[in-house]
């Protein structure tokens, strides 16, 4: 038998005003959700990384231009009033002026006209051009700090399909590598965490990460993280100095990409490739285990004898006695 709750135990939610919170959109909103990307990423189903803001377009200025995980182009437009036709003229000229792939209209609410305008351009184009309207809300409960919230009213017509369905497969993929990685034991492994993320942190000490992303396009990284490195200005300077090695690196690694600002404030990352995309990936997924296995234990064996190195720096020895 359930719990009797009170009427007067329970909390009350309640909207508050945008421009509470962000008086400017250019000084207040923008900036704030540059550095928040991640939080539309997730309600999209796409990994952002902004690249650049106010990135001229003629004599307009777009808020904010970034890219997916595969390189893609994405610009973002925002404003914290309903849509106008101003807004909507000025996203169409930053699609046609950055060929963008992915096109993102943001607002206090949108009107009809305007929602059916998008419904419309996501229908005439193809899959590789995608329009999406995200209300952008404000909620508190009782006297909680502000949650913003963001709702896709807005998509492709195939997107929510497509961003449920991947959901277990993700889930699938990334429990079925930890598995083969739980039969390498010279190779440590983080306990699992249940989550349907395209993603997985297998292992992080010190600000030193090993991990592989399968979003869309899969890869390999090693990364310089703040979430756990000394600083930020520690993760650039690590960074630049293994970079000093890269010819010899390459040589026994193969290609990479080389990442000094990596999620702009995250770090720096050094990463591999796969050849294959998740999407297309139907009978390989051993295949790609093994990949990842194979790169993990390749970058071990290339990255681990920085790490001393890394952590005894300067920058490292300074931030080790700020905090002590």
């Amino acid at each position: 038998m359930g719990t009797e709750v009170s009427k007067e135990s329970l909390s009350k939610i309640r909207k508050v005003a945008l421009r509470k919170v962000w008086p400017q959109e250019a000084s207040d909103f923008t900036p704030w959700l540059e550095e928040h990307l991640g939080e539309l990423g997730e309600a999209l189903g796409i990994e952002l990384e902004a690249s650049e803001r106010e990135s001229r377009v003629g004599s307009r200025s777009l808020d904010i231009m970034a890219t997916d995980s595969n390189g893609r182009p994405v610009i973002i437009e925002n404003q914290l009033e309903r849509s106008d036709d101003d807004h909507l003229g000025r996203l169409l000229i930053y699609a046609a002026g950055k060929d963008a792939d992915f096109i993102i209209w943001i607002a206090r609410d949108f009107e009809d006209e305007h929602w059916q305008v998008l419904q419309w351009l996501n229908q005439r184009t193809g899959t590789d051009t995608q329009f999406f309207g995200v209300a952008i809300e404000v909620w508190r409960i009782d006297d909680s700090r502000p949650a913003p919230y963001f709702k896709v009213v807005v998509a492709p017509n195939d997107w929510r399909k497509r961003n449920v369905s991947r959901k277990p497969r993700y889930r699938e993929f990334r429990q079925r590598l930890e598995e083969k990685l739980k039969l390498e034991p010279d190779l440590p492994l983080l306990p699992g965490s249940n989550h349907n993320k395209p993603w997985l942190a297998i292992y992080h000490v010190d600000g030193l990460n090993y991990s592989i992303d399968f979003r869309d396009r899969i890869y390999f990284s090693f990364q310089l993280d703040t979430r756990g490195a000394p600083s930020l200005e520690w993760c650039r300077s690590s960074f630049d100095r293994i970079k000093e090695d890269r010819d010899g690196i390459e040589d026994k690694l193969g290609k990479l990409e080389w990442i000094r600002e990596w999620q702009r404030n995250r770090g720096s990352a050094i990463v591999s490739h796969h050849t294959e995309s998740f999407s297309d990936l139907t009978y390989t997924w051993p295949e790609v285990h093994q990949w990842a296995i194979n790169r993990y234990r390749l970058f071990r064996e290339v990255f681990e004898p920085y790490r001393e190195e890394l952590l005894s720096s300067p920058l490292s020895r300074a931030a080790q006695e700020q905090d002590d």
